[in-house]
């Protein structure tokens, strides 16, 4: 009996420790990108929102001083759009998504050797 005690007040403190442990876990973003290039300098933005939460979507310079392309989702819970970058000069560009203070972004490469260049999508 004491045994068996000892073993539930250890499975208790385990299972206590797990859960609070899961709070310190990050918190997925509540809207998933999908950027996909077209040819010619095009790319098409799939994203998924869920919640129906207001997002930006964004086209800038590395700097983040200039804004090439911008539009506001809100209250829909996707969103396709085919952005044609032929008029942008040769060189490195951040798509931008941002949520609820979270920012997701992915860095375009324009240059003529290889036509356009897309990296992971990161936080």
């Amino acid at each position: 009996m004491k045994y068996l005690i000892l073993l539930l007040a250890l499975c208790l403190t385990v299972s206590v420790s797990a859960l609070a442990s899961n709070q310190d876990l990050p918190v997925e973003p509540k809207v998933n990108v999908n950027v996909k290039a077209l040819k010619e300098r095009t790319v098409e933005v799939f994203l998924s929102n869920l919640q129906q939460e207001r997002t930006s979507i964004s086209i800038e310079s590395l700097d983040g001083e200039t804004t090439y392309f911008k539009d506001i989702v809100n209250e829909h819970n996707g969103y396709r759009k085919r952005l044609n970058l032929r008029d942008l000069p040769y060189g490195r560009y951040l798509l931008v998504v941002k949520q609820n203070g979270e920012k997701l972004q992915q860095v375009i490469v324009l240059d003529d050797e290889h036509g356009m260049l897309l990296s992971d999508i990161s936080k």
